[in-house]
């Protein structure tokens, strides 16, 4: 082969090779629904209980992602207080739940991240009423 087929097929190969790599990361817009875990402002924005609530049931969830299993409660931890460990745990969630199979997984993430947020919504007052009848019956 001469020295312009050798270049020719280098390139071909390389070519073909970068188009084969997975570019989910970054064709997943993780700022468009589905959500299935908050973003890094948002969680910050949660009051401490609600943030507790969260970091303690992704504890037990991340249990259902294989891509998750490095996860531990120190990481969770480290991730409430630096974005760019909670913006990878998120992207690789994210990038997970692309799989079928993960899906049902990926929408229990999605539950969690809305029972969180409801935690302290802004409820009617009948509601509000009931939860704290509630609340008062168990704690008789």
């Amino acid at each position: 082969m001469n020295k312009l087929n050798k270049w020719t097929l280098f390139t071909v190969t390389a070519l073909l090779a970068w188009s084969n790599t997975s570019w989910s990361a970054e064709s997943i817009d993780m700022n468009e629904p589905p959500f299935y875990m908050s973003s890094y402002d948002e969680f910050a924005d949660l009051q401490q209980d609600q943030k507790e609530l969260y970091l303690q049931k992704l504890l037990t969830l991340k249990e259902k992602i294989p891509s998750l299993d490095y996860v531990n409660k120190e990481k969770l931890d480290e991730g409430s207080e630096w974005y760019a460990t909670w913006d990878g745990m998120r992207k690789k969630l994210y990038n997970s739940c692309q799989e079928k199979e993960l899906l049902p997984a990926c929408e229990e993430f999605a539950d969690l991240r809305i029972e969180v947020l409801n935690l302290h919504a802004n409820q009617k007052e009948e509601n509000r009423n009931a939860a704290a009848a509630a609340q008062t019956a168990k704690t008789k």
